[in-house]
């Protein structure tokens, strides 16, 4: 599989996976904060807009998005290991979807699920630096 298989999975990624991403991330911090909680929105559009940097595999901006989400997180009572569940709640749905939508093509699933490695390492790196 070559690199443009993966640069094509993941700009595939990214045209349908924002609605699922958005829609977890809505029930995701309302289930954390409570459904009537003012900044509930707010924080599943910013990890929702983290997500989208993560898999256009933009570094930089991801750094910025997760640090920025990270610390308000942190002054509304959401530790660090909360935000981490949700990530992981992510990737599996992602996967479930990829698995689902490719039943009949194993090499497409082994293609997406090498960028949602990806997506999980560059996550567990921004854990890191950011501790």
């Amino acid at each position: 599989m070559s690199s443009a298989d993966i640069e094509s999975a993941r700009k595939d990624l990214l045209l349908w996976s924002p609605p699922i991403i958005a829609d977890l991330m809505a029930g995701s911090y309302a289930a954390s904060l409570g459904v009537r909680h003012p900044s509930a929105r707010l924080f599943a559009s910013m990890h929702t807009r983290m997500w989208r940097f993560v898999l256009q595999d933009n570094r930089s901006k991801l750094a910025e998005a997760r640090k920025e989400l990270t610390d308000m997180a942190l002054l509304a009572g959401l530790d660090r290991p909360r935000l981490e569940a949700i990530d992981q709640a992510v990737l599996e749905e992602l996967l479930d979807v990829i698995a689902a939508r490719f039943t009949r093509s194993p090499e497409h699933v082994r293609t997406y699920s090498r960028v949602l490695l990806k997506t999980a390492a560059d996550l567990t790196e921004m854990r890191l630096l950011a501790s």
